[in-house]
Formats: structure tokens, sequence, C-alpha cells
């Protein structure tokens, strides 16, 4: 059985996302190496392999055509074809218009038809007349959780016996548990920062800022214009820089941050999945988040929920960080077992027995 995999988005400076499950899920496919599955990779040009090893059934196929283009219909539709390919699997939105084999999809979520204002009017087009639709021819559709099944059941009408469910998993952060923990202030409140506005950034920046925290608030990614403009006055208000805005980093420095943070916040509006708090939770870290979609059966029951559409409940949160001290060692434990039910090996294997039923 031949396999297609689109995978254009990977980057190496960009593995957060769907750019992380792709990674996973074909990192750990090349490591079950079942020989009834020849795989074929379509990466970008400029892709590096970066920690991905090869097997006599994977093949890296360059395209030209960037992710999220147009010139992708064509070159999408053609590659199938040229490689004879069984199975083609969408890992994202993106699927093509002339597929002439077996089509599988991943919905991480519904973002684009829920929270259509955040999106331009192609991106909305797009998703109506393409995605849709060959979401009901697909031969199968894969999510991530629970939530994000039923959405596609009562919002889009794609019967139950065609979706598969494939939790995400979290990274082996233990490989990380001996590096040096230099880089960080002392005492900090961890979030990801995002211009997306489901993410809700600018909430938890105006939360920070009226709150009595007595601590800096690190936030590591990127800002929308407004957010920025908003940590550069308040941090010239207070004379120094007590909002600390950090690029996107490695693993093992996500680690630090995560395994150092007072408390993890995860204000987001909208999430299919949502893999910073559970990663947050697995190295033990406090988690503060919202209390909407997917998050509660990610999380279950160890985070401060709150409505993201409050910042007076987000305020109360941060402001009682200081009295919610470490797990005790059977809350640790309890969470471990938790954690354990989302694996990337576990989604790798989930996912090659879709292919194998989809092509049958």
């Amino acid at each position: 059985m031949r396999i297609g995999i689109d995978a254009r988005m990977l980057r190496i400076d960009c593995m957060h996302g769907i750019a992380r499950y792709v990674y996973e899920l074909i990192k750990n496919i090349v490591e079950i190496n079942d020989s009834r599955c020849k795989y074929f990779i379509f990466v970008a040009k400029d892709f590096e392999f970066f920690n991905l090893t090869t097997s006599v059934n994977v093949n890296f196929i360059s395209t030209d055509s960037k992710w999220l283009s147009i010139k992708e219909q064509c070159e999408l539709s053609v590659l199938i074809k040229k490689y004879k390919i069984d199975v083609f699997h969408a890992t994202s939105f993106v699927v093509p218009y002339f597929c002439s084999c077996k089509l599988l999809v991943t919905i991480h979520d519904l973002n684009h038809l829920v929270r259509r204002k955040d999106y331009k009017l192609v991106h909305q087009l797009y998703y109506k007349m393409l995605v849709i639709p060959k979401l009901k021819k697909a031969a199968g559709v894969i999510t991530v959780s629970e939530y994000s099944k039923k959405e596609l059941i009562h919002k889009l009408n794609v019967p139950k016996e065609k979706i598969s469910l494939t939790y995400n998993g979290i990274s082996n952060f233990n490989l990380f548990s001996n590096i040096e923990i230099k880089k960080t202030p002392k005492d900090f409140i961890f979030a990801l920062a995002s211009h997306k506005p489901h993410k809700n950034t600018l909430t938890l920046i105006r939360a920070y800022t009226i709150s009595t925290v007595n601590c800096c608030l690190v936030l590591l990614g990127t800002l929308d214009k407004k957010s920025k403009q908003l940590v550069e006055s308040y941090n010239m208000a207070k004379r120094k820089e007590v909002i600390i805005i950090l690029p996107n980093a490695s693993d093992s420095f996500l680690y630090e941050l995560y395994c150092r943070a007072r408390v993890f916040v995860f204000p987001s509006f909208f999430e299919g999945f949502g893999l910073p708090p559970l990663e947050a939770l697995a190295c033990n870290t406090r988690v503060i988040s919202s209390n909407t979609t997917s998050m509660p059966e990610i999380l279950g029951k160890w985070p401060i929920y709150f409505d993201p559409t409050s910042i007076q409940q987000l305020t109360v949160a941060l402001d009682n960080s200081h009295n919610l001290g470490p797990y005790s060692d059977y809350e640790k434990e309890e969470i471990a077992e938790h954690v354990k039910k989302f694996s990337w090996s576990v989604l790798a294997r989930k996912t090659q027995d879709v292919y194998i039923n989809c092509f049958s």
C-alpha cells in the first residue's frame, strides 16, 4: 500500500501546532517500519531532516509549492498520480481538489467555521467551498479529541463511523532533565504568546497588568500590534521589564520554562486539543486554563479553570497563583497516569491502522 502524507508545513523554526503533529506522526511511523506500507512524505524544497531517521519504506519527496498556496492544488494532484498513491493523508485543512486515490483528512478543530471573524474572506471561502465538501467525500477523517469529533458530527454532519480519534501525544521531556537551569527569572508566570485572536493573549496581558501578582510574566512567541503596545507601555510605567517576550525556542528551553514557572497560563478561546497546557501538566507545573472546548477533556481535574471572556476571573486566578504550591506526591502519580493516555507512538499506530482500513 502506497501512502502519501502532506508534510510541507514542517520547518525547523516552527515546530508547534500542526507541524508538531505531522513531525511526530512521521517520526513514529518510521520507527514502526511496517513492510505493508510504503510512505511518500511530501515536504518543502528547503526541508531539513532534523532528527528524522530514514527507512526503506519511507521516501521524502521534495515539492515546489508552498503550504497554503494556489500552486499546491495542481502539484499535489500531479504527485499523487506520479507516485501511484493509494491513500493520501491531508494532515491539515489543506486538501487536494483533484485526488485520484482514497483521501484521509485530519481535522484538528473547527476554528475556521466557529470563529469565522478571525479569518480573511478567502480562507472562509476555501473552507466552505473546498474543505467541507471534500470531508463528506473522504474515505476517512481523523480528529484529535472527543470534543472535535462531536463538532464534526453535529456541525458538519460527518458520519460517526467515518471518524477516527487519535489523541495527540506529549514530547519526552525526560531527555532534558539534566540541563543546566540558568536562563529564566527566579519566579515567573509563563504562557505562550500568539498573534492569532483565538489564542486570547491580549486578555492575559490585560489581566496581568491589573493583578497584584508579584512576579514577572514570561511570554514565548509573537504578539500582535495591540498586545505589543500594551506590554511596552506597562514596562515603561514600571521602569523595568516586568513582562518579558522571548522568541520561539528549542524543546529543551521550553522544558526549562515549564518546570521553572510558578504557573502556566492558557487563555485560549478555542482548541481542538490544547497541547501546551498538557505538556506543562506533565512537567508537574500548575496550570491555569480556559474552561472551553476540549480543555477539560484533555487536562482533567488538575488546572484552575476560568472563563476566557472574563478578565476578572483570570485576574483572580493570577492573584491566587502564589498560594497554589507544588502538587502532592499522590497528585503527581495521578497526573502521570493521566498523561499516559497521550502518546505519539500510539497515535502513529492508530493512524497506520486507519490507512489500512481506508485502503481496504
